[in-house]
């Protein structure tokens, strides 16, 4: 570099000359491109905030006539994948129809195009079509990354039916290696190639490989959509190793989105480890936790998980003697012991018999202060309206059972807790349910099990009216969480609610209908 300065200036007057002259033109080329770098970043602000905008308005916009007027006045201006792909979901949402006439008009128009191919494949309804048509898109553009993410999302989508179906899963052909590899090899980070991995090699039974893909995750929504396969996955295999990897990024992610307050984190995180670890059977792990944290052997977010390590040791006298102290201080109730099936071990025991009486006889003693508390509750906001269809395609609306109490239960095949509560409701129907009562249970978050549902329903013989919702369902009735059981009174008016199975279910709701019976 210093012999390059040296001859530099060492040229004489004419190289000087030279050299300045050049040095002129660096000089107007340097502010040409700076210039160009500057209208650049203004564009791109531009358009991000065109996108911004359009999602901003989309959101506020009713009707289906201005919503199509806002995607014909914003369509111009978007042009990359990531903005594209938001319209197109809020234009199929609107119109389907028109939505799908315009891309499809689109990719004709520029075959060469791979963003308009991908936007078609998105909602194709054939899953088989689809992935053909995503293996393609692979294929002929082997450089552009939503072709993998799009062929990602539609093979693990296929992986993931097969499994709920109890079918053989997806025989890769060459073509889909090759594409998988060159995926990997173009985007080893991306989180959608290293999930499908995982789910690939788990259903093959390749535990090694699928843990090595789980270690490589980052990104806490890619766990969290997959949290019920990963965990099953990890008790399954006893890798409590990579529990303690993942689950923290899942609850670094809820804290900074405000989900969860920081002073709860180690509490969840400690009842997550007690439940990945309670799946493993891993009882050394969970005595040590207790032995090191003995207060939460009596907490009643804890208690299950040290009852359990006791029945596990088969040690009835200290689990008898916890129970007892759980009963004084009012964490368990009779309804929790009377039906716990993990304690039948424990009724040939002498002390079982007066534990149960002494519990019963706090129930009943309890029974007014429940009932108060049952009643105080009282909502008073219109029920959203609906039109859902019954398990033979029946349409049944909720306006037509005004002057009627209406007791709603919505479920999913894969909820354990809903498994709970909907027994329960149908003995309540058929013992203690008065006259002038419709009870509907309504399938969500479950889409794919429609047919499963109904078999359910068959088998079990429930009394209640089985119907079907869309998952924006939970939008309109405010919860976050199955099952969820809420009673509407003759007027039409949410009146009770409850979130989640509780052993109180039958008597708050021979209260709530009584009381609003009387209206």
């Amino acid at each position: 570099m210093a012999k390059l300065i040296d001859k530099i200036f060492s040229c004489g007057e004419i190289g000087t000359i030279n050299i300045l002259a050049t040095l002129g033109v660096l000089v107007r080329s340097f502010k040409a491109l700076w210039a160009l770098a500057l209208f650049w970043l203004a564009a791109c602000l531009l358009q991000a905030a065109a996108i911004d905008d359009f999602m901003a308005k989309a959101s506020q916009t009713e009707g289906k006539d201005a919503t199509l007027q806002l995607i014909n006045e914003y369509l111009p201006l978007l042009k990359s994948v990531e903005e594209l792909r938001e319209l197109q979901n809020v234009w199929h949402k609107t119109d389907a129809e028109t939505c799908t006439a315009h891309f499809l008009a689109a990719e004709k128009a520029e075959p060469q195009n791979p963003i308009y191919r991908y936007l078609n494949i998105r909602f194709m309804e054939d899953s088989q079509a689809q992935f053909t048509a995503a293996k393609a898109l692979c294929t002929d553009f082997p450089n552009f990354y939503w072709g993998y993410r799009v062929f990602c999302a539609v093979y693990t989508g296929m992986l993931l039916q097969s499994e709920q179906e109890a079918k053989t899963a997806h025989i890769d052909d060459a073509t889909d290696i090759a594409i998988i590899q060159e995926g990997l090899k173009q985007f080893p980070q991306d989180e959608y190639l290293i999930i499908m991995q995982f789910h690939r090699f788990r259903l093959a039974g390749d535990a090694i490989q699928a843990e090595n893909y789980l270690l490589k995750l980052s990104s806490a929504p890619a766990i969290n959509s997959n949290w019920r396969q990963i965990s099953t996955f990890l008790e399954n295999n006893k890798r409590i190793n990579v529990f303690q990897v993942l689950f923290p990024l899942v609850l670094q992610n809820a804290i900074s989105k405000g989900q969860v307050a920081g002073s709860d984190s180690l509490n969840i995180y400690n009842q997550q480890y007690l439940k990945a670890l309670n799946g493993m059977q891993d009882w050394a792990k969970i005595s040590l936790f207790f032995t090191e944290n003995p207060k939460l052997k009596q907490d009643a977010e804890f208690a299950y998980f040290y009852e359990n390590l006791l029945i596990a040791q088969e040690k009835p006298e200290p689990l008898l003697d916890h129970l007892d102290a759980m009963i004084d201080k009012g964490i368990k109730d009779y309804t929790d012991i009377s039906g716990d099936e993990r304690l039948k071990d424990l009724h040939k025991n002498k002390r079982w018999n007066p534990l149960l009486a002494k519990a019963k006889g706090k129930w009943d003693a309890d029974e007014p202060s429940r009932k108060t508390e049952a009643l105080s509750h009282r909502d008073n906001l219109p029920a959203p309206l609906w039109e859902l269809p019954d398990a033979k395609g029946n349409m049944v609306k909720l306006s037509d059972c005004k002057g009627q109490v209406v007791i709603l239960d919505f479920w999913a095949t894969w909820c354990s807790p809903c498994r709970k509560a909907m027994p329960a409701l149908h003995q309540w129907m058929q013992e203690s349910m008065p006259k002038g009562v419709k009870v509907f249970s309504i399938n969500v978050w479950d889409a794919q099990n429609a047919e499963k549902a109904k078999q359910y329903f068959t088998e079990n013989g429930y009394a209640m009216t089985l119907l079907f919702a869309q998952d924006t369902i939970s939008a309109d009735y405010e919860f976050t969480g199955i099952p969820y059981i809420c009673v509407i009174d003759k007027q039409g008016f949410l009146a009770y609610s409850q979130s989640g199975y509780s052993p109180t279910l039958e008597e708050n709701l021979s209260w709530w209908v009584s009381e609003l019976s009387k209206e």
